[in-house]
């Protein structure tokens, strides 16, 4: 069944209503009365549907740089990737170009038979990750990396990880290149053609997502208990951990600051 990409878009309009202005005038001296203006804010929401794959492919995942769109998906479990350009009409309305297929560097590589990941780096470029078939998997992996117009660049190859994959796998690279890969409860950072060092683990808890920030790479978690922030920093300079005071979704009166 074909997956389509929800894209929700918010447009406001600002109507002003200013009323008539009322003059009355004496023999002795004209006067003149102007209501004072008034403002009316409304909101309206919609959606619209995009397939950027023909035929029943499925579309897994998106990033985006500037008006810049990379699609993942897969067809019949051949990876895809997928470069699109949106623009925003004057009515507000999405506008997507028709989609240009990206291929892989060798996409009959075994390292490149799945695509477990796609991220926009803090660099400017695309990064995929890319690894075995999961019925197969040896460990080895790849990073390859994209301008934002859809050109191959440049790969680094991070080799037998296969213990620490744990069934959840996620990249994120910063405006240095360093990569950050999050497993289910750990976290690597190391250089571009670099290997994956300074392991972070968290105890009794795994990680749900990563994302970039303007201070670093910030992970989501899921905790039971939910008994603290949800939330970690990726400190840039050592790779360490650092747990956010951020307001708990399920608690909105806690105060959010850091600690």
């Amino acid at each position: 069944m074909k997956r389509i990409l929800p894209v929700l878009m918010v447009l406001c309009l600002v109507l002003s209503f200013s009323a008539c202005t009322n003059r009355s005038e004496t023999q002795s001296q004209p006067t003149q009365t102007t209501a004072p203006l008034s403002g009316k804010t409304m909101t309206v929401q919609y959606s619209e549907n995009y397939a950027p794959f023909q035929g029943n492919a499925v579309v897994s995942d998106v990033a985006r740089i500037d008006n810049q769109l990379l699609f993942a998906g897969a067809l019949e479990d051949k990876p895809l990737l997928g470069l699109a350009e949106y623009n925003v009409s004057e009515t507000g309305r999405v506008i997507l170009s028709e989609t240009a297929s990206i291929p892989l560097d060798q996409a009959e590589a075994p390292d490149e038979a799945e695509i477990y990941d796609i991220t926009a780096g803090g660099d400017g470029y695309f990064y995929i990750l890319t690894g075995n078939a999961r019925s197969s998997n040896s460990g080895n992996f790849k990073v390859l990396r994209y301008a934002k117009t859809g050109e191959y660049q440049d790969q680094t190859t991070i080799s037998a990880f296969k213990d620490d994959t744990q069934n959840r796998f996620a990249l994120c690279v910063d405006s240095s290149s360093r990569i950050i890969l999050m497993g289910k409860d750990y976290t690597y950072m190391f250089p571009w053609q670099g290997s994956p060092a300074g392991k972070q683990v968290l105890e009794n808890q795994y990680f749900e997502c990563i994302s970039l920030t303007s201070d670093g790479p910030v992970l989501s978690i899921h905790n039971m208990r939910m008994d603290g922030s949800p939330f970690y920093l990726v400190d840039p300079s050592s790779g360490e951990l650092k747990q956010l005071n951020i307001t708990n979704p399920y608690n909105p009166a806690e105060n959010a600051h850091v600690r």
